[in-house]
């Protein structure tokens, strides 16, 4: 039987939602260390079965990418509604905060690119 992820992490305040998913703080249930939690409804993020099969190779993908200027994919659940993706918690907000926020603009086509 899959793993669930209410076994291991107890979810705490929303970070932030978007189109397709949500992110909220997440608690390890026994070491009580936080980590984000990435909440993605499969109803809302996919188009069709394609885009979904690329979702879920970034997904496995992601799990072994070490860079500092990637938040870190530490485990991924699944169940019939969702996936789940335990994070690194990155502070200092959102990347739009950053962008829009910002005194230094960025170019137009760098915007362009950030938002493809």
């Amino acid at each position: 039987e899959p793993a669930v992820i209410g076994d291991f992490y107890d979810f705490g305040t929303i970070l932030g939602r978007g189109g397709f998913a949500m992110v909220a703080e997440i608690y390890h249930a026994k070491t009580f260390q936080p980590f984000a939690g990435k909440v993605v409804r499969k109803e809302r993020g996919f188009a069709d079965a394609n885009s979904e099969a690329v979702f879920r190779r970034v997904m496995e993908t992601l799990l072994n990418v070490e860079n500092p200027c990637v938040a870190k994919i530490l485990h991924t659940f699944e169940d019939a509604s969702c996936y789940y993706l335990v994070m690194d918690v990155c502070k200092g907000g959102t990347l739009r905060e950053l962008i829009f926020g910002s005194d230094r603009k960025l170019p137009s086509h760098m915007l362009d690119e950030i938002s493809e």
